[in-house]
């Protein structure tokens, strides 16, 4: 595939058509590895640097570990419905959801001294209509 400068990136999938290995314009490589259930368990790149994931019996995504080794680990509340994302410097977000699992809050705490909740209003389609911020200002409309 080329870019609008003419460079050249190449994509390289495996036989059951999952992205194997991805080379950019200056030959460095990114590989992608995949446990027997097709669920991709590291990523890495030409650097040396790489991306871990762990699932659970469910085949949900509840660890990851990034390039930088700082781990985000994911509970669910439901099939597919985070409830809460942690991460190892105490960084939290919870996730709220109504009676169409649609998320309808978002709670962050990063060990400030106030928690920050953002509400989010749809309508009868699933459509976000309103959102309201920590700040008390608000938002109509589309995704924003």
């Amino acid at each position: 595939m080329r870019d609008a400068l003419g460079h050249e990136s190449r994509y390289e999938h495996d036989a059951l058509g999952r992205l194997h290995r991805q080379v950019d314009p200056l030959g460095q490589a990114t590989h992608y590895d995949y446990d027997a259930k097709g669920r991709l368990l590291r990523v890495r790149s030409a650097d040396g640097g790489q991306v871990q994931c762990a699932y659970d019996a469910e085949d949900q995504l509840v660890r990851y570990v990034d390039e930088a080794g700082a781990q985000t680990r994911l509970y669910y509340v439901g099939i597919g419905q985070i409830g809460k994302r942690v991460q190892l410097d105490g960084h939290t977000v919870e996730y709220r959801y109504d009676l169409r699992d649609q998320v309808v809050e978002v709670a962050i705490n990063d060990d400030a001294p106030i928690a920050i909740a953002i509400a989010i209003e749809r309508d009868a389609l699933g459509r976000r209509v309103f959102k309201r911020n920590p700040t008390h200002t608000s938002s109509r409309g589309g995704a924003r």
